[in-house]
């Protein structure tokens, strides 16, 4: 997948015009049209690439200038569909901000063009939960159920059901990523199983914890990633606390599979038609990670 802004960072977007867009790069500021990107497209042959959009830097902005952000995102994507054809798809991207009509109508308007799905990348803006919510629910209910819907900024288990339970398809997170670099393990499972608990449990543990340092289970008892097998937690304990690049290794390796397992089972419950009770008890056994 191509787009020319990283959803795993939160920068503030610059300014862009109804000539250029403005890509933050390592080297600065870079500025380019819509004929730029297409041929950086042609370039690099993606499966998926994201039509420009003019993203917002906050999500207190004015109804004015969601309009503006709102009408300029609807005229890139309309070049680039008459500017590109090859076998890329292009998903258009979902404006408005906090200004519901006009996300409402970027919605409508966006899927009446000839996209291959949608893409909502401003939910880091939305402050908490009940507004991602209503931003999600309004972008959401003009779409065609047949083209996919990708969200960035959503990556907790918790806000992954939440947008699975809105409609989303796709996700695009550094969740396992941003884990590892804090030492912690993820120890969840959507799998059908026992009433919630009392007391909510952990997503995680922190391998660098005290209590970890005479464990010798494995992260995850029921994982049968390669970290688990062979490697204790009082193993990773002292990996962490000598700063070994093995323990951000060993620590990648089983989030990557743990997530990957989560939405195995997500995809599972909703074969099944059990996902909305699945998720229900997963919320209330689990808590976030503070």
């Amino acid at each position: 997948m191509l787009d020319v802004r990283d959803p795993s960072l939160q920068h503030v977007a610059s300014h862009h015009s109804n000539k250029y867009y403005k890509a933050e790069t390592d080297g600065g500021v870079r500025k380019f049209g819509v004929s730029d990107y297409i041929r950086l497209i042609r370039t690099i042959q993606p499966e998926i690439a994201v039509a420009l959009a003019d993203d917002l830097n906050t999500g207190d902005i004015s109804e004015a200038w969601s309009k503006k952000s709102v009408t300029r995102s609807l005229k890139w994507l309309d070049e680039c569909l008459v500017g590109y054809q090859s076998s890329s798809a292009i998903f258009g991207v979902l404006k408005g901000g906090p200004v519901l009509d006009q996300r409402q109508l970027s919605a409508e308007l966006t899927a009446q063009r000839d996209v291959a799905g949608f893409v909502l990348n401003d939910l880091q803006f939305a402050g908490d939960a009940t507004a991602r919510r209503q931003w999600l629910q309004t972008s959401l209910a003009p779409l065609p159920s047949a083209k996919p819907r990708l969200a960035y900024a959503l990556g907790t288990p918790l806000d992954v059901l939440e947008g699975v339970r809105q409609g989303i398809d796709l996700f695009d997170t550094l969740y396992p990523m941003d884990l590892v670099e804090k030492g912690h393990a993820m120890v969840f499972s959507f799998e059908k199983g026992a009433p919630a608990p009392a007391t909510p449990q952990s997503l995680i543990i922190d391998i660098s914890q005290p209590e970890f340092r005479t464990d010798r289970r494995p992260l995850d008892e029921q994982c049968p990633c390669q970290a688990c097998i062979g490697h204790s937690r009082a193993y990773l304990h002292h990996l962490w606390h000598t700063s070994e690049m093995l323990v951000k290794v060993l620590l990648m390796v089983h989030n990557l599979h743990a997530y990957a397992a989560f939405f195995a089972q997500i995809r599972h419950s909703l074969r099944q038609g059990t996902f909305s009770a699945q998720a229900d008890v997963f919320a209330q056994r689990y808590a976030h990670p503070r």
